[in-house]
């Protein structure tokens, strides 16, 4: 048997996903919502939650927090929540899990025991992926 060289090169795909404090309702923490939906044979190769203000929910204990995943898996991209109550960005963690038929990424955001809604936050969710059997263009070899 020989290596064969594969001559297709495909771009990334970014996908981005605003989150804004007013968008949020009670019924909604730690309840899987549809982020992303993905072709069969996507990876993952890069991605990151950014927060560019934070999330404020109060009464109880509040921790905004966020998670990225699948219907598999809920917390697949994220190892353990991400706080949204701090600026910065938290890379997703990569697994090479490549999808099956048509999937979604999904978010789960949780306010802890927080008994009343942010009033400020924002933040997105970036997800880089490839697929397979794909070309955007070809390298002679």
């Amino acid at each position: 048997m020989s290596i064969k060289t594969v001559s297709g090169r495909q771009y990334p795909l970014v996908a981005k996903l605003p989150i804004i404090f007013s968008d949020i309702e009670l019924t909604d923490t730690t309840v899987a919502q549809v982020g992303f939906n993905l072709p069969g044979g996507s990876t993952v190769i890069g991605g990151s939650i950014v927060v560019s203000t934070a999330f404020n929910s109060s009464g109880g204990v509040p921790v905004d927090t966020l998670e990225v995943g699948d219907y598999i898996n809920p917390n697949r991209y994220t190892a353990s929540a991400v706080d949204l109550t701090s600026l910065g960005r938290t890379d997703l963690d990569l697994t090479g899990y490549e999808t099956v038929g048509g999937t979604t990424i999904d978010v789960i955001w949780a306010n802890g025991t927080a008994t009343t809604l942010p009033t400020a936050g924002e933040a997105y969710v970036e997800i880089v992926y490839v697929q397979e059997d794909r070309a955007n263009e070809n390298v002679p070899g």
